[in-house]
């Protein structure tokens, strides 16, 4: 059995740490700190790079990769502090209908499951068991020790079940 990332992996994982150190140093973190949207500004150049689509089927618009390639690109988020919700969308993807998966694969969908749910196109929250996605929803902005999270209290005035036949699995 072989534990070793394969060549593709060590492309992806690279490219993106080239990527990120270019485009996203200490001060585009702290600038993120300091705006209205604690984002920074990167979403577009993260979605043209494909990185939105990691966990999407290929069928959807996505690059159908799986949880090592996720990881390795979190990795590099990690490494410099990616003021986005790029977490949200690699595991809220695969759980979406066909044509949401193309959105977010392609960067025009934000999913959040509670960071940056006031800028969220879907919003998803873990209830009794069952993922849940929140409609009609009213954001009470609360104080956080760490200035790169906004955090909200969050009032949903309708939330259903997501239907689990949606997508496939990360």
């Amino acid at each position: 059995m072989r534990f070793a990332l394969t060549d593709d992996q060590v492309m992806l994982r690279d490219a993106v740490a080239v990527m990120l150190k270019k485009a996203c140093p200490p001060s585009v973190v702290w600038a993120a700190w300091a705006n209205d949207s604690g984002r920074s500004g990167l979403w577009s150049q993260l979605a043209e790079l494909g990185l939105f689509g990691l966990t999407v089927p290929e069928v959807n618009g996505g690059l159908g990769m799986g949880a090592i390639e996720a990881v390795l690109v979190l990795e590099q988020c990690g490494r410099v502090c990616l003021p986005e919700p790029v977490v949200e969308s690699f595991v809220a993807a695969p759980l979406l209908a066909a044509a949401e998966q193309r959105a977010v694969a392609d960067g025009s969908l934000l999913v959040s499951t509670g960071l940056y749910a006031d800028q969220a196109d879907v919003l998803l929250r873990w209830r009794e068991s069952s993922l849940e996605r929140l409609d009609g929803c009213t954001f009470t902005p609360l104080t956080s020790v760490d200035r790169s999270r906004r955090i909200f209290a969050i009032e949903a005035r309708k939330s259903a079940a997501l239907d689990d036949s949606a997508g496939g699995s990360m």
